[in-house]
């Protein structure tokens, strides 16, 4: 597929978990993948599992259900959660992006692969504003920025005995049009494995 050309971009971001995150990505790439590390080649970079917030004692020990392993099922690494009967009933497991700033008027898609030995899933895209009054952190809250807008995956047919792909194409209404987006993995009941692989987010021409 044709790949137009493009111009990188770098810019500081606060993030739940994080001081500041310097996020790359490219712009005018018409589909290709604004996720750093959507295949988790590289580990956990780009990806937020840790939330020490004051609004995110539920998610306290978050980081100690996630690994980055082999692919069970070919090659290549994946993203691993392991839910725990008392965390699957009750706030799941959860790895996020940092934002990433995103034009109006503008068709993007979402999405993953995932194979579940019994966890739910849900893929998350949530688009934000700048908002200067906002200073509260975790529970989806991040200083200076305001959400006004959520999309979600909840896939149907996932299987642990093959991968499936789950995808969609959003196009947010002029009144909710948000100025950056976050994506999100989560898993929820019942308890067992879960692996993502392949997160994307990309404009669509």
């Amino acid at each position: 597929m044709k790949k137009l050309g493009f111009s990188l971009f770098l810019f500081c971001l606060w993030l739940p978990g994080q001081v500041a995150e310097v996020v790359a990505f490219e712009a005018e790439t018409g589909t290709g993948n604004w996720l750093r590390n959507g295949d988790f080649r590289h580990g956990l970079h780009g990806w937020t599992v840790r939330f020490p917030e004051a609004g995110e004692t539920v998610y306290s020990r978050n980081h100690e259900w996630i690994e980055v392993s082999d692919n069970p099922l070919g090659t290549g690494r994946v993203i691993r959660f392991t839910l725990s009967r008392a965390v699957a009933a009750t706030e799941g497991v959860k790895a996020a992006t940092p934002l990433m700033p995103v034009e109006a008027g503008v068709s993007y898609q979402f999405g993953a692969d995932i194979l579940s030995l019994g966890p739910s899933a849900k893929i998350i895209l949530e688009g934000y504003v700048e908002d200067a009054e906002r200073t509260a952190a975790g529970a989806d809250q991040i200083p200076g920025y305001r959400r006004i807008y959520r999309a979600v995956i909840h896939p149907k047919g996932v299987s642990g005995r093959e991968w499936t792909t789950h995808r969609r194409i959003i196009a947010p209404p002029v009144r909710y049009q948000p100025t950056h987006v976050l994506f999100k993995l989560y898993a929820y009941w019942p308890e067992g494995v879960i692996y993502f692989d392949n997160a994307e987010f990309r404009r669509v021409e």
